[in-house]
């Protein structure tokens, strides 16, 4: 049957899946909302100048959605368990977040051409897509059907209070900390895994442990 509300906020995974939907969803909106405003900065483009910059970052973060939930499934078949096979695949989506540091000093290094920090920004959002596919899949791993959908549901809301906070972060402090803000979003993904594995060290395990008595 359905397992309480007070059962699953006794869970590890629960605050697991939470805190990374909490700590990376804010990422995404960043690239939505502040991308044109850095390629206005930066390189003077307005919108209609930009448009094919953020075209290509979304088409390649389409790309990133597929590979990404794609990997932890050949992991899988390749003899991987579940705990490994997803963790590897999370782990690699977070360390292609990481050249995201580079991306202040492309405006330096290439002033006219705008495309080395859009290919960079591209695959980051491919990774934060990839990231995302195989952190939905962590409450199937975790918890019975009956418990998933209040999972996704306190990690959704995890993930607007983190999306809030971080825009608003980005919105007083972008134009003063640019670097700064960069770094954090690409240590959001590790920092993020980190946590998972100290409360979740196994998944696929907790399954039945979750079961209502």
């Amino acid at each position: 049957g359905n397992i309480p509300l007070s059962v699953l906020l006794q869970r590890p995974g629960t605050y697991a899946f939470a805190i990374g939907k909490g700590l990376t969803d804010g990422v995404w909106w960043f690239y939505l909302f502040y991308l044109p405003q850095y390629f206005n900065r930066n390189y003077g483009l307005d919108l209609k100048h930009a448009y094919w910059l953020i075209v290509t970052i979304y088409v390649i973060s389409t790309i990133g959605s597929i590979f990404g939930g794609t990997l932890s499934g050949v992991l899988m078949k390749r003899g991987f368990s579940v705990n490994s096979g997803r963790k590897l695949a999370m782990l690699s989506m977070a360390v292609l977040v990481l050249p995201l540091v580079f991306v202040p000093h492309m405006g330096v290094l290439f002033p006219a051409n705008p495309w080395p920090a859009t290919l960079i920004i591209a695959l980051a959002a491919a990774a934060h897509q990839g990231w995302s596919a195989n952190l939905f899949s962590t409450p199937g791993d975790m918890f019975p059907s009956t418990a998933v959908s209040t999972i996704v549901g306190i990690g959704g809301a995890a993930g607007a209070a983190g999306g809030a906070a971080f825009t608003w972060f980005v919105k007083h402090y972008f134009s003063l900390h640019p670097l700064f803000i960069f770094a954090l979003a690409a240590a959001a993904y590790l920092i993020s895994l980190a946590i998972f594995q100290l409360l979740v060290p196994r998944l696929g395990a907790a399954q039945e442990e979750t079961r209502s008595p």
